[in-house]
């Protein structure tokens, strides 16, 4: 968003529809059926996803609370961090909701050849990453 712009102005102010739209209020939106399976859902704003992939996203959300033990809100709080170290200057929001009746998949070296053949890098996988800081400055 631009300087002078607040989040709500832009939904209602015209002035940034036309000529040009600087904001554009239409979200993507994805249906998804859950099945018994599932234990964790994320929502995070443009400024997650500009920077990060969303396996990058799924990755660290399972370090994070499947084999470090974490809660969802110290799990949002190291997506948040990853995406600033990754560069991005975006609203940066991650919202994670745990579901109480499956658990996450556990972390084993079965998981790390999964992530292995998948071309991703495991010798992070399961090392205990730094506990996010909670006074980030996202304008410094």
């Amino acid at each position: 968003m631009m300087w002078f712009l607040s989040t709500c102005r832009g939904f209602g102010d015209p002035t940034f529809k036309h000529p040009d739209p600087i904001v554009i209020v239409t979200p993507d939106v994805k249906v998804v059926d859950l099945v018994p399976e599932d234990w964790a859902y994320m929502i995070g704003s443009d400024g997650i996803f500009d920077a990060l992939s969303d396996q990058e996203v799924a990755d660290i959300i399972w370090r994070a609370m499947a084999g470090e033990g974490k809660d969802a809100v110290r799990a949002a709080k190291e997506v948040v961090s990853a995406a600033l170290r990754k560069g991005s200057r975006d609203n940066i929001t991650a919202v994670i909701c745990r579901f109480g009746w499956a658990t996450p998949p556990p972390m084993d070296q079965a998981a790390a050849a999964v992530m292995s053949s998948a071309g991703l890098d495991t010798s992070s996988a399961f090392a205990p990453q730094a506990e996010p800081s909670d006074d980030v400055n996202m304008f410094g």
